[in-house]
């Protein structure tokens, strides 16, 4: 699947109660050779809970074409582990946001 900026995608992640009832707080792990975790506030509205067996989610949308095998997307509200928009691997993101 290409992807083409201005899409917009909903990627798996953890979801936890964020600090106010109208946030929510998400984190999702990158593989290697960028191993690391990302992890934010965002908008409730932005985030799909785990239902009927499908994993939570975040939206997000491609901010950059993809190069050299990586995208970039912008993810609502605040992420405090990376960059917003947080570069990631384009095969990762083919399996994680389906």
């Amino acid at each position: 699947m290409p992807f083409r900026v201005g899409q917009q995608i909903w990627i798996e992640c953890d979801v936890k109660a964020g600090m106010s009832p109208n946030e929510r707080s998400i984190r999702f792990e990158l593989p290697a050779p960028e191993k690391r975790i990302v992890s934010g506030f965002v908008p409730e509205r932005f985030v799909k809970p785990r239902s009927n067996g499908l994993p939570a989610r975040v939206a997000a949308v491609i901010a950059s074409p993809p190069e050299k095998g990586k995208v970039r997307v912008l993810l609502p509200g605040e992420v405090l582990t990376s960059t917003n928009p947080v570069l990631v691997d384009a095969s990762w993101l083919k399996v994680h946001a389906p």
